[in-house]
C-alpha cells in the first residue's frame, strides 16, 4: 500500500495502490459491485470496500498483538535455537487477552458493511450526488443494500 496520484490530459486519481492508479486513469469503466450508473463525466466517484480492507488488516494486527504481548519473539543473529522460548508478557499486556477478543468481535461487526460508493456530477447547473452503501448481514449469503 502507499498513498499515490496519477494525472492524464482527463483524469486526476488518488488511491492506495499505485496498480489500481494505472487502471483506474485507462479509459474503461472500472468493474465495481454497484448499480450506481458510473459511466457519465463525473467530478468525484469514491469506492471503498471495508471489508476487504478489514481482512487485509486484520492478520497485521493480530501479528502486532503477539508480538507486544510476548507471544512471539523476534531472532537475533547469534541467539541459541534453545532460547525459542517466548518473553514473559507484562501485566499491562496481560491485560489485553481481554481485549483482544472484543476487537476480533468488533471487526466481524464491522465487515458487515461490505461497501459504499458515491458519484458526483454537475447537471443543468446542479450538482449531483448519489450514493450506495452495501451491508451484509452476517448470518445472510445474500447482500442488501440501503441507498
Amino acid at each position: 500500500m502507499a498513498v499515490n496520484a496519477g494525472l492524464n490530459d482527463k483524469f486526476v486519481v488518488v488511491s492506495t495502490m499505485p496498480k489500481m492508479t494505472e487502471r483506474l486513469l485507462q479509459e474503461t469503466t472500472p468493474e465495481l459491485d454497484t448499480s450506481l450508473k458510473l459511466d457519465r463525466p463525473a467530478a468525484m466517484v469514491l469506492h471503498v470496500e471495508f471489508a476487504k480492507m478489514i481482512s487485509a488488516i486484520r492478520p497485521w494486527m493480530d501479528y502486532g498483538i503477539d508480538v507486544a504481548s510476548g507471544k512471539l519473539k523476534a531472532h537475533k543473529e547469534g541467539d541459541d535455537e534453545d532460547n525459542d522460548k517466548p518473553a514473559q508478557p507484562n501485566p499491562i499486556m496481560l491485560q489485553m487477552g481481554f481485549v483482544v477478543p472484543q476487537v476480533h468481535q468488533f471487526l466481524e461487526f464491522a465487515s458487515a458493511l461490505r461497501s459504499a460508493t458515491a458519484i458526483t456530477y454537475e447537471e443543468e447547473g446542479v450538482w449531483v450526488t448519489h450514493s450506495e452503501t452495501h451491508i451484509q448481514d452476517l448470518k445472510d449469503e445474500a447482500p442488501r443494500e440501503s441507498r
